[in-house]
């Protein structure tokens, strides 16, 4: 026997799936195991809170997450099949493990032709300092002091590396706040240093922050001057975390996260209130490297979730002390 698998009601399993869980989809979804970001419910014209990956190779299967909704979820398809015998399901199952050898191969070797690339566009020139009036910088009260670079379409350009300290890929920041990272650069595990790679030798008594985007982290360092690193969302804090926490054992780690304070206030597509999903996910790469999760707090009515925003609504001097204290908290409780 073999297995019986209708392409289409896979598909259309799969997009049902993805919808229930609040994404929106404009037909069906492109099942070629690869990431795809796209609206959820709620989102604003450039958000992107909706995230899957679903693949068509040995029997059909994804994963799902709705960042806004704070919902993740594992799918396989569940119809269309009949009953394979030991041979044929070992069969199937060598087949399906040699194609995914070969897509995390061809994977890599885009992630390296990206990154390639990106070395080219440096050596020639292609980045220089953003300006002083750039809307983004604006936007984010971040005019002042050291910029980053811009490259010839405007964009900040938000270089990313591994642990290693290899530049891989980069996250351009648009004027309007869109952010996107290179098609084809690698994500996963990355992570922008604030202030050059002076990281690598940084004294290991004092904290060493993570934060989830580029603002928040220029927002700490200006206002402290502790090292910083930018893991650029809130799903890859856990990553960023537990690589740093190999390479520094005795690193005072501080989860400087988001606070999706109105998200529960929402309902979300399955009827339940919306999961603060930056203070989750803060709050479990930090138990995760048995360091401290650092998040800025609101009132009800406050607009924002990142000590960015608590700098706007605030005050720089406040958020400077709370900080401050906050780092004072992560010491002790390491000690």
């Amino acid at each position: 026997m073999s297995a019986q698998v209708d392409v289409q009601e896979a598909m259309r399993e799969f997009a049902d799936v993805l919808r229930l869980a609040g994404l929106v989809l404009d037909g069906l979804p492109d099942m070629d195991d690869r990431l795809h970001r796209v609206k959820a419910d709620g989102d604003s014209r450039r958000e992107r809170s909706g995230a899957y990956v679903g693949h068509l190779d040995g029997w059909p299967a994804g994963y799902v997450q709705n960042f806004r909704a704070g919902i993740r979820r594992n799918w396989r398809y569940s119809k269309g099949g009949i009953q394979l015998s030991e041979r044929e399901r070992r069969q199937l199952q060598a087949e399906t493990k040699r194609r995914q050898e070969a897509r995390e191969a061809e994977r890599q070797r885009l992630h390296e032709r990206m990154a390639g690339r990106l070395y080219r566009m440096i050596r020639a020139g292609g980045f220089r300092a953003a300006q002083e009036d750039h809307p983004y910088l604006v936007a984010k009260g971040l005019t002042a002091g050291p910029r980053p670079l811009m490259d010839r379409q405007g964009n900040l350009a938000i270089f990313a590396y591994d642990i290693a300290g290899k530049l891989w890929s980069m996250q351009r920041i648009a004027p309007d706040g869109e952010k996107r990272f290179l098609r084809d650069g690698r994500v996963n595990g990355l992570h922008h240093p604030m202030r050059s790679r002076g990281w690598k030798y940084f004294d290991e008594r004092r904290p060493l922050v993570i934060a989830e985007g580029w603002a928040t982290g220029e927002t700490i360092v200006r206002l402290t001057g502790v090292t910083v690193v930018v893991a650029f969302s809130s799903w890859n804090l856990d990553t960023v975390a537990r690589e740093f926490r190999v390479r520094y054992p005795q690193a005072r780690i501080v989860i400087a996260g988001d606070n999706d304070h109105r998200k529960p206030l929402e309902i979300g597509p399955d009827g339940k209130p919306k999961k603060n999903a930056g203070r989750e996910a803060a709050l479990a790469a930090a138990e995760a490297v048995n360091g401290y999760a650092l998040l800025p707090e609101f009132e009800p009515g406050d607009e924002g979730s990142d000590w960015n925003d608590r700098m706007h609504r605030y005050g720089a001097d406040q958020v400077k002390a709370e900080l401050l204290a906050g780092f004072q908290r992560a010491v002790r409780a390491s000690t």
